[in-house]
């Protein structure tokens, strides 16, 4: 089975970054969502103090989160993270 990538474009206070992934792992206030290739539209606040995941070359990434908005359409995700804690 041939696996689909989609663009995630990750917007941080000290820069920006763009990856292929395989999916995405999205805490929200309501709960978790996984998304992946062809998935539907959606917007979604991030949780604070949660948790986001994504899988790129095999490898799955985690940061946190304090809080921020995601954004999904046409295989095009972006993430806009509101704080950085690094």
């Amino acid at each position: 089975m041939e696996n689909k990538f989609f663009e995630l474009k990750i917007i941080r206070a000290n820069g920006n970054e763009s990856v292929m992934v395989e999916w995405v792992d999205v805490q929200s206030p309501n709960g978790n969502f996984v998304v992946a290739y062809n998935s539907l539209p959606i917007i979604s606040l991030l949780k604070d103090r949660g948790k986001f995941k994504y899988k790129e070359k095999g490898i799955i990434e985690e940061f946190d989160t304090y809080g921020g908005i995601f954004k999904v359409e046409n295989n095009k995700a972006i993430v806009i993270l509101t704080t950085d804690f690094i």
